[in-house]
């Protein structure tokens, strides 16, 4: 009777093998990211109280979406916070005071290889002040660490209605899901 019981339930489970393949279906269906940026800004309109001449250069820190539609193409929604507080001047020469302006922008992102990417997109900045919608453009690379980790480099170039413009630096650390 105990040999009996022992057999059925060796044949009762149901053994299932892993290919390498099916690894790599895994990571395919990774599609969504998220990651945590921080980085630097580079204002060449902006300037902090009487000093002008010198480059203003403010931290930022960002949150970003993308959905993976395949290897070559993604969406990205971008979101940065400079952590400052500077004036510009406005081609009318009106001074805008800018308090810690939020950017959200949707880009769409090319892949040409694995691990650069390139991306364009409109957005908005939003500011107490004053708002403007804003071009975005840049080239990012990702490094993976694992299956779901990666460090994400990235140079962007903000065009803000005509009015400014801002060059960002950022380094972030993303997760796949």
């Amino acid at each position: 009777v105990l040999q009996v019981l022992i057999a059925s339930s060796l044949y009762g489970q149901d053994h299932e093998e892993v290919t390498p393949h099916e690894h790599e279906n895994e990571s395919e269906h990774s599609r969504h990211s998220i990651s945590i940026m921080i980085g630097h800004t580079h204002i060449p309109k902006g300037f902090k109280g009487a000093n002008n001449n010198e480059a203003l250069i403010v931290p930022s820190w960002g949150l970003n979406y993308v959905f993976h539609i395949n290897e070559k193409w993604a969406i990205g929604w971008l979101n940065d916070v400079e952590i400052a507080t500077y004036v510009i001047q406005e081609q009318d020469g009106d001074i805008v005071e800018r308090e810690r302006p939020v950017i959200t922008s949707l880009v769409g992102i090319f892949r040409p290889i694995k691990y650069i990417g390139l991306l364009a997109g409109f957005g908005r900045e939003f500011e107490k002040h004053h708002s403007y919608w804003i071009f975005r453009t840049g080239v990012e690379m990702e490094f993976e660490l694992n299956e779901s980790w990666a460090i994400i480099p990235s140079l962007t170039y903000d065009l803000k209605e005509a009015i400014y413009d801002s060059w960002a630096i950022g380094l972030a650390v993303g997760k796949k899901f």
